[in-house]
């Protein structure tokens, strides 16, 4: 082998274990909460530590909204104010039954019904391992990619991956983990960044990436920005919280429309039949998607 083959190699091997280390991560967080023995309560929403809770696609029957926040419990056994998450995990802990939540948005104030259902190991374990397939297949692409290829969207598409699996893992199995809260909170401020980089790289280097390299850094400031605003709502500010959610929306959103104008350029200036037909399909399948997103 090559001098220059060995460095090529040894580069895909560190990007391989960039990719892979969070996602082991995430999963080795989602096992040490899910494979606790005995019967544990759950209710079906993403409680957050600001006492909000987070919308998800896969918590329809959650009650309540991003915009309210939890300032009381009351149950079979009595009703409590709540000043922070944990005290209310261990009130819920503790109900038979539902529960219903003091909630205030808006100025308003409204008792909400939350449900509340038992879990066991094994229900807990099929969930772990139903997010362990799920990440060997969104991780495949990727890292198939990364060997296969020497394109420069290598990276960005394995960082955007990377982020939606570890968020896909703690949507799946970690809404019970603190630490995987974090973790998510890291994947969805990551995730805008990725797809910037990735507008500058797909499906071919635009000018300005090749000129001026640090173009492609300047993303991931913007989403370090991001976690630091994600983490003043969560731990300290809650008032921040629907800035922060505005923030994310409006990034994630620039992201694509850079991803999507990159392909029609390149569909565009292209000489080449194959290429433009490429991009074409490309184009399509995100404009389906980011219409799919904004319809829901």
């Amino acid at each position: 082998m090559s001098v220059g083959g060995a460095a090529r190699r040894r580069a895909r091997v560190w990007v391989t274990l960039a990719v892979a280390s969070p996602v082991v991560a995430a999963l080795l967080l989602a096992a040490a909460d899910n494979l606790r023995p005995g019967l544990r309560h759950e209710t079906p929403c993403w409680l957050l530590p600001n006492l909000r809770a987070l919308p998800t696609p896969i918590s329809s029957d959650c009650p309540l909204k991003s915009y309210d926040v939890i300032r009381g419990i009351r149950h079979a056994g009595g009703a409590a104010s709540i000043d922070d998450l944990p005290s209310l995990r261990r009130t819920i802990a503790a109900a038979e039954g539902p529960v219903l939540l003091d909630v205030r948005s808006g100025g308003r104030q409204r008792w909400v019904e939350l449900p509340v259902r038992t879990t066991d190991r094994r229900e807990r374990a099929a969930r772990l391992l139903g997010a362990g397939a799920a990440a060997a297949f969104f991780l495949a692409l990727p890292l198939s990619v990364i060997w296969r290829t020497n394109s420069s969207a290598a990276r960005p598409l394995a960082g955007f991956y990377t982020a939606f699996t570890v968020l896909l893992i703690g949507l799946l199995a970690g809404r019970q983990s603190p630490a995987l809260t974090l973790g998510s909170l890291t994947a969805l401020t990551l995730g805008p960044a990725t797809l910037f980089h990735l507008g500058l790289r797909f499906p071919r280097d635009r000018p300005i990436a090749i000129d001026y390299p640090i173009v492609c850094r300047i993303p991931y400031l913007a989403s370090a920005f991001l976690f630091g605003l994600g983490w003043i709502a969560l731990r300290h500010e809650p008032l921040t919280w629907p800035a922060f959610v505005l923030m994310l929306v409006l990034l994630a959103s620039l992201g694509w429309i850079v991803l999507i104008a990159s392909c029609g350029f390149a569909m565009r200036e292209s000489t080449s039949p194959l290429e433009r037909a490429r991009s074409r399909a490309r184009v399509s399948r995100r404009g389906a998607r980011v219409d799919s997103r904004s319809s829901g």
